[in-house]
């Protein structure tokens, strides 16, 4: 291989890393709220036993708007199921299905994960996550130059 062409693909890839890391670091000097408790939502979901009517959705996001530390809430009356976002740092997922199940009436059950589920991982960062397939491709770029 010619020493201009190796000297240009080093200096290339050393400005892309350099690149990375200053987008890196200008992000995480940027954003304030990395320490706030508030950063982090969870989502959590609540089944119930029967479908709902639009009445109760309805009633039920009410209830969930006057707990402190819920964001957003979606009820699916057809299926019967509640999903909503909380900061866990302000509010557990189960006082906030203690404060539901005492303000309304209808039969309810929080969602638990099943140990199935739990060993697959992440849809994002797990095994066969989308993240773990980009880095293995930018990983496999760098220790095969040629493959491009």
């Amino acid at each position: 291989m010619k020493p201009i062409i190796l000297l240009m693909r080093t200096l290339g890839i050393l400005l892309l890393l350099s690149g990375i890391v200053f987008i890196c670091y200008t992000y995480y000097k940027a954003v304030p709220f990395i320490n706030d408790p508030k950063a982090n939502l969870q989502l959590s979901r609540i089944d119930f036993s029967d479908t709902l009517t639009a009445n109760q959705a309805k009633a039920i996001r009410a209830s969930l708007a006057e707990i402190e530390g819920v964001q957003h809430a979606f009820v699916n009356p057809d299926a019967g199921t509640l999903v909503y976002s909380h900061y866990p740092a302000v509010v557990s997922a189960e006082k906030v299905h203690a404060q539901l199940s005492a303000a309304v009436p209808q039969p309810m059950e929080r969602h638990r994960v099943d140990a199935a589920a739990l060993a697959s991982g992440c849809p994002v960062t797990g095994e066969k996550g989308i993240m773990r397939r980009m880095t293995n491709f930018w990983l496999n770029i760098f220790r095969n130059p040629n493959a491009l």
